[in-house]
């Protein structure tokens, strides 16, 4: 899971998040993504051997 800071809408998420996503697919992670709240996504990982490589990203992201 992730969440998403401040107070977004569902659709700031999903946009926001879509960059996550896209970033992390440029990066040849295989993970899909779900928006699951207004400020919250689960994000699905094939290999959970890149879960801290992904954490880090995620972390980093303004």
């Amino acid at each position: 899971f992730a969440t998403v800071s401040g107070s977004p809408t569902r659709r700031e998420t999903e946009e926001i998040t879509q960059i996550w996503w896209s970033g992390l697919k440029n990066a040849l992670y295989d993970v899909n993504r779900f928006v699951i709240d207004d400020n919250r996504i689960l994000l699905l990982l094939k290999d959970g051997s890149q879960a801290f490589e992904i954490k880090d990203f995620l972390v980093k992201q303004d």
